[in-house]
């Protein structure tokens, strides 16, 4: 089970974290988080048919088309992590942490006083 919600979320934010406290020092953090937010994206992030950007999670060999509002985190990581990005994909990765944010932002102002999170189906 791989998810950017429970349980995974405080592993991605703090390989950014650790690069960034070292002063952009620990190239191995920024390298692995780099190879992380790539994998993230090749598998894992996807648009619903209504055109929202989303974080699916993979378990049990499929991707569930599902974001849990935990994961809602990622869109400010993938901006905070878009100074230093390697091969001037600085401008992907805040449009990307923009696109992350603003699905968050419908999935809480569409759903009011419903389950949150599972807007994206």
């Amino acid at each position: 089970h791989t998810s950017l919600g429970g349980l995974g979320d405080s592993f991605y934010e703090y390989l950014l974290k650790a690069w960034l406290m070292s002063d952009k020092t620990d190239t191995e953090a920024r390298k692995t988080y780099d190879d992380a937010i790539e994998s993230i994206e090749r598998h894992l992030i996807r648009k619903s048919n209504g055109g929202l950007t989303f974080i699916g999670e993979w378990k049990n060999g499929h991707l569930e088309r599902k974001m849990g509002h935990l994961a809602c985190f990622a869109g400010g990581m993938f901006a905070l992590g878009a100074d230093g990005s390697p091969d001037d994909k600085a401008g992907h990765y805040l449009q990307l942490g923009a696109e992350i944010a603003h699905t968050c932002h419908e999935s809480y102002d569409r759903t009011g006083e419903k389950a949150r999170g599972e807007l994206y189906k």
